[in-house]
């Protein structure tokens, strides 16, 4: 997916958080859940202010008390969450990465999602709560005949379809944001961390001046560990520079099991690293150490970071 179409995504998410702000905080306000509803002489008549629905003597009457409507805070709650949402995307959209850090946290499109998805999940509950109560009012006023005889029944009103809208746009706004891609932070899964000094072999054993390899420390499968120990010995004996060594030793391992792999040489050095518990290996030479680990390979807004820091 392009920037610009992420960038599309978001705005759309905006104006629908915008729009689901209004309805709940609307809904909220009127607090009209249900009308009565009369059998009209023209038609039947809509539950909704005149002109469109009921005349003054039609549905002009609530069928919710006030103390009955004590669920209605969920959608002013909503309306906040919704109104927070649309903050957030429009602060997205002036970061090219999509992110808003705040303190120590980073909120990303996939925040977001969750943002607009608890609105959506508030705004439904209440429309539960709306119909089961309303449901209950109507059924004991049946009971009185009246009613009945009149053709007088409860229908939903204003606020219920206000947030029946409202929970629709906040379930397509976290449709859309869900679509946009988020890079994950670079971690390395089975985390372990080592810490260690890595001298060549001739300064560990000063007086055994044998020539052949030796692992110091190794937590990979046998068949890698062999592997590993011919392809640095290999890399020592061709070059001489220590970073020649290093990027020939990286660059042969990655085309055997992939990216992404690090290599530290030198004589003397100390080193304190997370890697994966299965894929760190420490080989002393004669002149030399070798260093060589593996960690998740990282995103590539991580990578620009990364470059910019070193620069």
């Amino acid at each position: 997916m392009t920037e610009g179409r992420g960038h599309s995504y978001v705005s759309f998410c905006a104006f629908l958080a915008f729009l689901s702000s209004v309805l709940t905080f609307e809904a909220f306000r009127q607090n009209t859940w249900g009308k009565w509803r009369k059998l009209s002489a023209v038609s039947n008549c809509l539950p909704l202010p005149p002109p469109i629905g009921c005349a003054e003597w039609y549905g002009s009457k609530d069928v919710l008390d006030v103390e009955d409507t004590d669920f209605a805070w969920l959608v002013l709650i909503a309306s906040i969450i919704s109104l927070c949402s649309m903050v957030i995307s429009v602060l997205m959209l002036g970061n090219p990465e999509l992110t808003v850090t705040t303190g120590e946290h980073t909120l990303n499109p996939g925040c977001l999602a969750y943002s607009f998805a608890s609105s959506a999940t508030i705004s439904f509950l209440t429309c539960v709560i709306a119909t089961f109560r309303i449901g209950v009012v109507a059924t004991l006023r049946r009971k009185q005949g009246l009613f009945s005889v009149g053709g007088i029944t409860a229908v939903n009103s204003t606020s219920y379809y206000f947030s029946v809208l409202a929970t629709l746009f906040s379930i397509l706004a976290a449709y859309v944001i869900s679509k946009i891609p988020t890079g994950k932070p670079p971690t390395c899964d089975k985390l372990s961390k080592t810490v260690k000094q890595h001298i060549a072999r001739n300064l560990m054993y000063p007086d055994d001046q044998r020539s052949t390899k030796m692992v110091t420390f190794s937590s990979m499968e046998p068949p890698m560990e062999e592997v590993a120990a011919e392809i640095c010995v290999k890399a020592v004996v061709k070059y001489g520079l220590e970073e020649d060594v290093a990027e020939n030793i990286k660059m042969a391992f990655e085309e055997k099991f992939g990216p992404t792999w690090h290599c530290a040489v030198g004589s003397n050095f100390g080193s304190a690293i997370h890697h994966k518990t299965t894929e760190y290996i420490e080989v002393s030479m004669p002149q030399l150490s070798v260093l060589l680990f593996r960690c998740n390979e990282p995103n590539h807004g991580d990578h620009h970071a990364t470059s910019a820091d070193m620069t």
